[in-house]
């Protein structure tokens, strides 16, 4: 077994009962109700991606059975300039020269006056003190005099400055600690500060120092325009994409947040005194802080930020009586100790689940490309729209097998990025919480009642939208029909739980003082007709299908020889064969 493995275990109080904090249970009924009453996505972490133009270039360079819109090709560079971007100076190639990419390696001829700096954007030469790095060996020709072709070079190719700012725009991406390729999603650089440090002043050297004549560098060439659409130091050089997660370029090169994370118009008004006069669900419920892009503009002075009128207390765990601990846990004959398998959820960076993919026909029009991105390169493919929330489908079998996931073969045990989990609550555990709501609207919590316990009140909906969403009334305590997901393992089967509330009471204010009211099933029923009210039908049809338990489709992560990476990487493989290739 992998000793870098993570250990969890639950948090627990002086007595051992497993606890679940409030805020927790907040997080899942905000994204559900959210989901439910059509809301934007809130706190998304915008970030930025980049790809390689020039992988999976075939051995044989351009000698290739197929027509290419787009090939890789290298360059010598003629002339250099002076970008100007947001106020820096950047010294970046506007002539070159584009040769024809003809042998399998690097020429080790030592007097070949062409500088391959090599590493991402030239930091590869100043990470190892070395400006010229000719002999190193790479799938292409470095030197454009050793072609066995009488193809010419094309001579004098001017680079647009809006190329130039795709490569600017890049090397901040590279950069960037925060949303960029070298934040803690690296998984060669995690939370290492010191490692990310001198990455980030590698890359930051390598741009002080900039282009020069002579260099040898690569692009990628329009075979149909006859320009440049991107280049970089090194053969496997990153562009970065049009849009990131959250932003996308407008038609005149400003950035826009994008709508499914954008506050809906009705938000943005307001009245004298900067109160919002409308707010969608998961805000009027929960409130807003004010300080990330996605609630920017809603309210002013005093109504930049809005406390929630909902709260959770802690969840507690039951423990009937005479009940061991062999039976509140699992594996107890393996010290409560179960080695997941690898814990797998679409990433924002595969593109394949986390764009919506409807605009592939429309990219398949131009080249072969196999899914689409967030833009590969300005007005060139249509870059997508953000594919919506991530929920996690129920695995009714995975409280009575393990199979789906336990770690049983070599390579899940010898997985670092696998999980130990200890401690796990064992298939009917019970637990208690209490949630506190002031000044709902009957409809507000009639939404509330729906989004955290839907088995128990989408019965209560109005027969006709019961019929028109395909509403399943057949659940029961041990067989429930819908369930919500909570905890940790989800992608795995695990964290499906059924919430049902046993009493709801209203704080009335009365001749003698505040008294507690107890809301009947009348009460409640009427609640729920009201938030009827607020929620299209075909969206709470799709809402049911994703939290029903029992006719679910769950299925393990797609993996290529049972590796998860394997199977985006070959996506990443055949998308860059595709994308140069012309319909």
């Amino acid at each position: 077994m992998h000793g870098n493995r993570t250990v969890l275990e639950p948090l627990r109080d002086e007595r051992g009962r497993v606890l679940i904090p409030g805020e927790q249970i907040k997080g899942m009924v905000r994204q559900s109700i959210g989901a439910l009453l059509g809301a934007p996505m809130e706190r998304v972490w915008d970030q930025s991606f980049s790809y390689r133009p020039n992988l999976m270039w075939p051995k044989g360079g351009n000698q290739q059975p197929v027509r290419l819109i787009l090939e890789p090709r290298p360059a010598i560079v003629r002339e250099v300039r002076d970008f100007q971007y947001a106020g820096r100076c950047y010294r970046l190639p506007s002539i070159v020269d584009i040769y024809p990419m003809e042998r399998a390696r690097f020429c080790r001829d030592s007097t070949l006056q062409h500088r391959y700096r090599g590493g991402m954007e030239g930091w590869e030469a100043e990470f190892n003190d070395k400006p010229v790095l000719s002999n190193r060996l790479l799938n292409i020709s470095a030197d454009p005099k050793a072609s066995r072709t009488p193809v010419p070079p094309i001579r004098n190719v001017p680079i647009d400055d809006s190329v130039h700012t795709f490569w600017v725009e890049t090397y901040l991406h590279l950069v960037d600690p925060e949303g960029g390729h070298v934040s803690p999603r690296h998984p060669s650089l995690g939370n290492d500060h010191e490692k990310r440090s001198q990455a980030i002043g590698h890359l930051k050297r390598a741009a002080e120092r900039g282009f020069a004549k002579g260099d040898l560098i690569f692009v990628e060439w329009d075979t149909q325009k006859k320009r440049v659409v991107s280049y970089g130091h090194h053969y496997y050089y990153r562009w970065r994409y049009v849009n990131t997660v959250c932003r996308r370029r407008a038609e005149d090169g400003s950035w826009v947040l994008r709508p499914e994370v954008s506050p809906r118009p009705a938000e943005l008004e307001k009245d004298p005194a900067g109160r919002p006069l409308h707010l969608t669900g998961a805000r009027a419920l929960f409130g807003y802080t004010g300080d990330n892009p996605g609630s920017a503009g809603i309210g002013s002075g005093d109504f930049t930020q809005l406390a929630g009128r909902v709260s959770f207390n802690m969840a507690v765990e039951q423990i009937p009586p005479g009940r061991t601990d062999a039976q509140r846990f699992l594996a107890p004959n393996r010290g409560f100790a179960i080695s997941l398998k690898e814990l797998a959820a679409p990433k924002p960076s595969a593109v394949e689940f986390y764009i919506d993919q409807s605009k592939l026909g429309e990219r398949q029009r131009l080249d072969r490309g196999v899914v689409v991105t967030y833009g590969d390169l300005p007005d060139w493919d249509p870059p997508g729209d953000l594919a919506g929330r991530k929920f996690y489908q129920h695995n009714p079998a995975a409280a009575v097998s393990a199979r789906d996931y336990s770690a049983d073969s070599d390579g899940d045990l010898l997985n670092e990025r696998a999980t130990i989990a200890r401690f796990v609550s064992t298939p009917g555990t019970q637990f208690r919480f209490k949630v506190r709501f002031r000044d709902l609207s009957p409809a507000e919590l009639g939404a509330l009642l729906i989004a955290l316990c839907p088995d128990q009140f989408v019965r209560m909906l109005p027969e006709a939208i019961r019929n028109e969403a395909g509403v399943k009334t057949d659940g029961t305590p041990n067989q429930p029909r819908y369930a919500t997901k909570l905890g940790h393992a989800r992608p795995l089967g695990w964290g499906s739980v059924v919430v049902t509330v046993d009493a709801a009471y209203r704080l009335c204010d009365g001749d003698n003082g505040y008294r507690l009211e107890l809301l009947d099933e009348t009460s409640l029923c009427e609640c729920v007709a009201e938030a009827a009210k607020l929620i299209d039908t075909r969206s709470l049809g799709r809402w049911l299908a994703i939290h029903d338990f029992r006719d679910t489709e769950w299925a393990p992560y797609p993996s290529r020889g049972g590796k998860i990476f394997a199977f985006h990487a070959e996506i990443r493989k055949e998308h860059s064969r595709g994308r140069r290739q012309r319909r």
